[in-house]
């Protein structure tokens, strides 16, 4: 399997697989709040994060990796998409289905890398760039009510090295993205 870790599946990606959202049910991952007296009887759960399908020879080597990350005893898959445009939900949803695997998030950073997207940078145009970028993963999030997984986008010191300026840059984006998300029901999750 390429992928590279796992993670606790928690509350909405959860929910999903089991049927309607419940938004006031406390996430799988460490069970109730302190000072809640509610028990949360579901067992932690983890996803398997797994490359962009993109990013595979052939269609059977993604297959293959979602077969295993299912024998394996995983309860969802995490996929790492550089692009939401280029993304085959059809396909995907055929794949996952077949291995009786929900996807549960979405991981936003390949295209830090491979395409220098990011926020915190002083260029106006690769800002505007990756904002676009993750709304449309917002939308994509929306479509599979899966959790979009923000975090490499959001630069590195090297990108903008007045720590505040990058902030403010990153906050200011955030503001309308998550407005974005808001009203399509998605949540994210920064890293």
């Amino acid at each position: 399997v390429r992928g590279r870790n796992r993670r606790p599946v928690t509350g909405r990606a959860v929910d999903a697989r089991h049927g309607d959202i419940d938004r006031d049910r406390k996430p799988a991952v460490g069970g109730p709040s302190p000072g809640d007296s509610r028990k949360d009887p579901r067992p932690m759960q983890f996803a398997y994060v797994l490359p962009d399908p993109a990013s595979y020879g052939d269609w059977a080597a993604f297959a293959a990796d979602v077969a295993c990350v299912q024998q394996a005893g995983y309860d969802a898959v995490e996929l790492q998409i550089t692009d939401p445009a280029a993304f085959d939900d059809e396909r995907v949803r055929h794949t996952l289905e077949a291995a009786g695997l929900p996807l549960c998030a979405f991981q936003t950073g390949g295209s830090y890398a491979t395409r220098g997207n990011c926020l915190s940078t002083a260029d106006a145009a690769v800002r505007d760039r990756t904002e676009r970028l993750l709304m449309s993963f917002v939308d994509l999030a929306a479509r599979w009510r899966a959790v979009m997984v923000f975090g490499s986008l959001q630069g590195r010191l090297r990108d903008e090295p007045d720590r505040a300026v990058g902030a403010a840059r990153i906050r200011a984006a955030l503001t309308r993205i998550g407005g974005h998300a808001a009203a399509r029901g998605v949540t994210i999750a920064i890293a």
